[in-house]
């Protein structure tokens, strides 16, 4: 049943899914490479700003193709389309062509059989027979997914079609026969209908017939019968059956015996028909309700059954309209409607009409000549709605994303040889974009611009807003040598799903990091032809503004349809760093005017390696690698501009900043190239002392980076009079050489300190005196290698704690002698991956016990460490520990009735966020005075973590038998899940005495039922003399054990204020403690609160009243 008959042929049109692939396959011949496999564009109910992929230019021509076709056959009338100009934008009006509105036409053929018979005009008619369906099953074919099989016909039957009598057919599993040759050999394209190649498709659909069904065939002396029995769709679980029977007359037969398929799952068409192989000829669409179909001499019948659920537009037909009256003069033209495109699943897309650049990625192709173009038209970008954009075209907006559009004539699309293979790992999305992993510096072409974090992990700093050097040079900006090496980020598994991802900044990622470079580019796809010195830097956009039949555009949408297109040659040349220029104007070309040179040293007149040239007056900034040349281009205003006198900024390291000016005439090019004098050494001297004036030792770093040259680090040491000297600098020249900051390391117990950034002049020397202070917190790093000091240091400076670092492998036994001269006498200790002897020797535990002796304060953390002194008085009498056993288990969570533990609702020691070293966790049974306030999560009974405190000698110990640098915060905040400057926060806290403790319930006989008593004091008058309410509850032996024991307090519309206690259920008498604080530590206001307790299958409230 056809739908909405007055508009049912326009619908056909959606039957062009992906005929660009098809026209690029058959000009290189041979090329394995698909360009449209399955997935490659926007799925049902998705979103993309940008909807390009391969194939959308000959669909485009198709669509034309059809829609005139049909309208012929509708005999429909039109008017021809008026076109007129509103300043540079050509404004046109649909004639009834130029717009195909929404349309469904569903599958409606089962339990039908059509025949298709020669007649005497060469074409065929079509006519509906009774039913008649062939059960034999004859000769079993076993094909793959989208495969072809050559059967010969049997002696004594042949099949004439399309001009030969044939002796053989190649049956396709996608449910369609050719002649004399196949398609596209390795995957379903329903643009194979339209080759120049005779076909017959009963049901041509992406089918699969790995997942279930059969395909055979039976031959006859008048008759061959193929079957596709019970096949699914691709990535469905639906069945068909249908047939096709050639007569040894040249007629044939199709028969549908139980088709569940009704649209397609991918969302292409399902084509019944057949082409005779000649697509240049006339073809016909077909409604098969309304048979008999008589007369006809198309070389080409067919119906396809889609869905358009969007508003169309004819871009071949729109750009025949505007080159009707205006010159071919532009290599883009760009579509702005005037209307809404009704839930179209892209912002925008570009149609590639014509290429002819090698080592690009694309093969040759040029359908320039049905857009009414001689050859200058190379892409169509389609930019939707007016109103589909914000006012404000920058931001992710109308630019950016018209950059992408724009950037499609040339990307992104090549592969690289990656670790010796060919790889499409720097692809994404459609094949046609580069990947989410990829370091692109923010390309609009995707990817993201990547931090490599330094431990497997790297953060997205910039996403979507630039072009990269690589889009340069496939824009014939920039030559091969002058683009350095980038990388991407590979892990195990990664799927091009997840490489399609959209760009995005302050995303965190792990993975391994592989290389990529442009010899690695140009090993697979060849060197870019026409090369840089030939390839055009000048090109032309026109656009064009669509409004519906009898539709007048308001005056506000073209002023913004005019921003949009005055901002473009701007935002080109600015991301082009001057290299390249748009014009967008109508009218005749204007001039360009070219600065072009390269600066060269003169010491030995040797090119500068790394430049970074300036153009002041227009803010262009260039960065000219490996002894390269910089080129600016500038537009002229109007076509007899005056000449025009501009600035030239050289910087490179390490020269003098060369500053000149030179005169530009427009339509010329001026050859300016300069001598660089080196820069004058200067040093930087200075001292380090305390605030008391006292001389400090310390190790001074300088670093150094800059954007055209490596970047590096100098090492000082200040003496036993805190003097030190940085000799052979050069002075600080932004952005060739910046001193980004000073890091200094003193002797303990002063405190790590940093100066950024570091400003170093022409003087002969430069002068800075330091001072710095003792440090709070003494950090003890343990680990044999000297690792992971980053999960710690980054921490305490969150938490705005100083800190001296102590390297045990390189500096020796820590002087915990010092702990008192720290202003918070507190030493963390971590021993990383340190095994067996390696984790506490003898003497280290002596010093620590000393440490401990006089009141000092530790975090000790680390595996292995209860392993390793198992058996010693030191493990049982010092930290009041011993050995359980070792678990694989990452999972914890903090006693919350403990002060530590308190909060901690779930902590992950495991994962690429934290040092991921966990590999023997010693599990922990508290002695004598420890107290239990971190346990293992799917371990029941099993400690982690302890505390402990000392009343004889006032001293504060936290244990974990974890390493604390493990903690995994993920990838952002999340709720519930702790993060290492929580956990440290509250072991610091603790440690110096700011934590309230809780008592631990006194030994008594187990209870016999569950109870929750009330609090005590109640009512409590915060600031009394009673720190905090008390809470006690009973738990007894009891079958239902299984889950955990929560205690929470709510207020009085039920809002969950804190929670208590989270924990493993156990019988017992339990007491805690609650401050009046909520869960983040503000003070609540007074009233009335719930006290709610969840264990063992029951459920008890008390009230309590908080007084101010």
């Amino acid at each position: 049943m056809a739908f909405e008959r007055d508009r049912d042929r326009l619908f056909h049109a959606i039957v062009l899914t992906g005929l660009l692939a098809a026209a690029v396959s058959a000009a290189q011949a041979g090329s394995a490479r698909p360009l449209r496999p399955r997935g490659h564009a926007v799925g049902p109910g998705e979103f993309s700003p940008c909807g390009t992929y391969a194939g959308s230019a000959i669909d485009a021509i198709v669509f034309d193709r059809l829609r005139s076709a049909e309208r012929r056959q509708q005999k429909a009338a039109s008017a021809p389309a008026r076109v007129h100009m509103a300043g540079d934008l050509v404004i046109i009006e649909d004639d009834g062509t130029l717009i195909t509105e929404p349309g469904r036409n569903a599958f409606d053929l089962d339990g039908r059989r059509l025949h298709f018979a020669p007649n005497a005009r060469g074409g065929f008619e079509i006519s509906a027979l009774p039913f008649a369906f062939d059960s034999a099953t004859g000769t079993l074919l076993h094909p793959g997914d989208d495969t072809n099989h050559r059967v010969p016909f049997a002696a004594g039957f042949s099949f004439p079609f399309a001009g030969q009598v044939w002796d053989h057919v190649w049956i396709r599993s996608n449910g369609n026969l050719t002649f004399g040759g196949i398609g596209n050999p390795t995957f379903y394209d329903p643009s194979d209908f339209f080759l120049a190649l005779p076909l017959i498709a009963p049901l041509f659909a992406d089918l699969n017939p790995l997942a279930a069904g059969t395909l055979h065939y039976r031959q006859a002396a008048d008759r061959f019968t193929m079957t596709w029995d019970k096949l699914p769709e691709f990535d469905t679980q639906n069945s068909n059956t249908f047939q096709v029977t050639l007569f040894a007359d040249g007629s044939f037969d199709f028969v549908y015996h139980g088709v569940e398929i009704q649209l397609a799952r991918n969302g292409s068409a399902i084509i019944t028909g057949f082409t005779r192989g000649d697509p240049d000829a006339e073809y016909q669409a077909v409604d098969y309700d309304d048979l008999p179909f008589l007369g006809s001499e198309a070389a080409a019948l067919f119906e396809s059954f889609a869905e358009i659920p969007y508003r169309i537009v004819n871009t071949a037909g729109i750009a025949r309209r505007f080159f009707a009256v205006q010159p071919d003069s532009f290599e883009q033209l760009v579509l702005i409607t005037d209307f809404d495109l009704l839930g179209a699943p892209f912002g925008a897309f570009y149609q590639g009409v014509r290429n002819a650049v090698a080592g690009i990625g694309l093969g040759p192709f040029d359908f320039s000549s049905a857009y009414g173009s001689t050859g200058r038209l190379q892409g169509f970008l389609h930019m939707n709605y007016i109103n589909h954009w914000p006012v404000d075209p920058n931001g992710f907006s109308f630019l950016n994303v018209l950059g992408q559009e724009a950037e499609h004539e040339w990307g992104a699309y090549v592969r690289a040889r990656l670790n010796g293979t060919e790889s499409d790992l720097l692809l994404g999305r459609g094949l046609a974009h580069w990947s989410f992993f990829f370091e692109t510096d923010g390309s609009v072409m995707e990817g993201n611009g990547w931090h490599d974090n330094g431990e497997g992990t790297f953060t997205s700093v910039r996403a979507f807003d630039n072009f990269s050097l690589l889009d340069h040079y496939l824009m014939g900006l920039r030559p091969a040598h002058e683009i350095p090496p980038s990388f991407v980020i590979n892990f195990p598994g990664v799927t091009l799903e997840q490489r399609a991802r959209f760009p995005a900044a302050g995303v965190t990622v792990s993975g391994s990091k592989i290389s990529v470079t442009i010899a690695d580019i140009i090993a697979v796809e060849g060197e870019r032809r026409p090369d840089y010195a030939a390839a055009p830097k000048i090109f032309r956009q026109a656009y064009i503004y669509l409004l519906q039949q009898g539709a007048q555009p308001a005056a506000a949408d073209l002023a913004k349809a005019e921003l949009f297109r005055a901002s473009w040659p701007d935002y080109f040349a600015r991301r082009t760093d001057g290299r390249g220029v748009f014009q967008t104007q109508l009218g005749p070309a204007l001039p360009v005017a070219v600065v072009a040179g390269g600066a060269a040293s003169a010491v030995d007149g040797s090119p500068v390696a790394n430049l970074r040239a300036t153009l002041v007056e227009r803010n262009f900034e260039q960065p000219v690698y490996r002894g390269g040349r910089y080129e600016f281009r500038l537009l002229a205003p109007a076509p007899a501009a005056p000449p025009q006198t501009v600035t030239i900024v050289l910087q490179a390291f390490p020269f003098v900043a060369d500053t000149s000016t030179v005169t530009l005439v427009y339509g010329e090019t001026v050859q300016h190239d300069r001598v660089l004098l080196p820069q004058p050494q200067t040093e930087l001297t200075g001292t380090v002392r305390d605030v008391s004036g006292k001389p400090v030792r310390a190790r001074l770093r300088l670093h150094a980076s800059s954007d055209v040259g490596a970047d590096f680090t100098r090492t000082a040491d200040s003496d036993a009079q805190g003097r030190f000297a940085f000799s052979g600098l050069y002075a600080s020249q932004p952005p060739a050489l910046r001193y980004d900051r000073l890091e200094i390391e003193p002797e303990i117990p002063y405190a790590r300190a940093v100066v950024s950034p570091v400003a170093i002049g022409l003087a002969a020397r430069n002068h800075l005196d330091i001072a710095v202070a003792a440090a709070e917190v003494l950090l003890v790093n343990d680990d044999p290698a000297g690792a992971f000091e980053e999960f710690y240091v980054p921490v305490l400076e969150q938490l705005q704690l100083t800190c001296s670092v102590w390297r045990q492998a390189q500096s020796g036994p820590a002087p915990l002698s010092f702990a008192p001269k720290f202003k918070r006498q507190t030493v963390i200790w971590f021993t990383g991956n340190a095994a067996g002897a390696e984790v506490i020797s003898a003497a280290e535990a002596d010093s620590l016990a000393a440490h401990l002796d006089r009141g000092g304060r530790l975090f000790l953390t680390g595996q292995n460490i209860a392993e390793s002194l198992n058996g010693t008085r030191f493990l049982s009498d010092r930290l009041h520990a011993a050995f359980d056993r070792n678990l694989d288990d990452p999972l914890l969570h903090g006693v919350q009735s403990d002060p530590v533990g308190r909060g901690l609702i779930n902590l992950i020691t495991a994962g690429a966020l934290g040092a991921n070293n966990q590999s023997s966790r010693d599990a922990l049974l508290p002695r004598g005075r420890a107290q239990v306030c971190v346990v293992y999560d799917t371990t029941a009974g099993s400690a982690a973590g302890l505390r402990v405190e000392d009343p004889a000698n006032h001293s504060r110990l936290v244990f974990f038998g974890f390493g604390f640098e493990a903690v995994n915060p993920g990838p952002g905040a999340r709720p519930g899940y702790a993060g290492r400057a929580e956990v440290m926060q509250r072991v610091l806290d603790w440690l110096a005495g700011t934590t309230a403790v809780i008592e631990a319930p006194a030994p008594v006989s187990l209870p016999m039922a569950f109870q929750l008593q009330q609090s005590y004091p109640n009512p409590w008058r915060r600031g009394s003399s009673v720190a905090a309410v008390e809470i006690r509850y009973e738990l007894p032996v009891s079958p239902v054990t299984a889950g955990r024991t929560v205690l929470r307090i709510f207020d009085v519309l039920g809002r969950e204020v804190c929670t208590l206690v989270d924990q493993a259920y156990q019988p017992g008498h339990f007491l805690s403690r609650w401050d009046g604080r909520d869960r983040v530590g503000n003070l609540v206001s007074g009233g009335l609160y719930f006290c709610e307790l969840q264990a063992g299958g029951h459920r008890q409230l008390t009230k309590l009243l908080l007084l101010r």
